[in-house]
């Protein structure tokens, strides 16, 4: 098929993502898709900020999130942890602390995946969500948001009482070879996945 030219920001990944036919009628079957990367358009363009601007001033400064980034920055390396699979019972190194992807930017802020986070952050966005978009008297998102999402979120009354549901069912597993471990239900419930876990064992302080 040939090598395209890389895409380089969320507006030339719309610009090519509208040039494709779709998968399924709109409204008719569900499909794993690049929608939320699509959103992370929509969202600059609405309010004209780049993408990461954007969720850096209103989602995680409002929020105390103060480790949660695309790209680690230099000052912030040596908190990296590396990031470890398991196959046969052994673990294998998928991705270095000291040559993490994550120690470069990516091509654009994604929409829909690609932030690095610590748990402290990730618990402060639970709470967020718990406390129906507000933190410490602080509001970060509109309570409308947090309550009434459409889609199959719905039917389980909101973001904030998906997060219930998944702490209520043990969703965080374990935190184990420097990682810390999420079920899909979480995850997908907030859509934000923790991939950044500072080693507890530096003397750095985790703020």
């Amino acid at each position: 098929f040939g090598h395209g030219e890389p895409v380089k920001s969320l507006a030339q990944f719309a610009e090519k993502l509208a040039e494709m036919p779709l998968v399924h009628q709109p409204g008719t079957t569900w499909s794993y898709s690049v929608s939320l990367d699509l959103l992370g358009r929509v969202i600059e363009v609405v309010s004209g900020q780049p993408f990461d601007a954007f969720l850096s001033e209103n989602i995680f400064r409002p929020a105390g999130m103060t480790s949660t980034w695309f790209t680690v920055p230099p000052s912030e390396a040596d908190r990296l942890t590396t990031n470890y699979g398991i196959l046969g019972g052994v673990l294998l190194p998928l991705d270095p602390a000291r040559n993490s992807v994550y120690l470069n930017p990516p091509a654009f802020p994604f929409g829909g995946a690609g932030l690095i986070s610590t748990p402290r952050d990730y618990d402060r966005f639970l709470r967020m969500l718990l406390g129906y978009g507000k933190i410490d008297e602080t509001r970060v998102m509109g309570e409308l948001a947090v309550r009434v999402p459409k889609g199959p979120l719905s039917r389980i009354g909101g973001l904030a009482r998906a997060v219930e549901s998944a702490l209520e069912s043990r969703a965080v597993l374990s935190v184990g070879a420097g990682r810390l471990e999420l079920s899909r239900s979480l995850i997908f419930a907030t859509g934000f996945a923790p991939r950044y876990i500072p080693n507890i064992c530096r003397r750095k302080p985790i703020r």
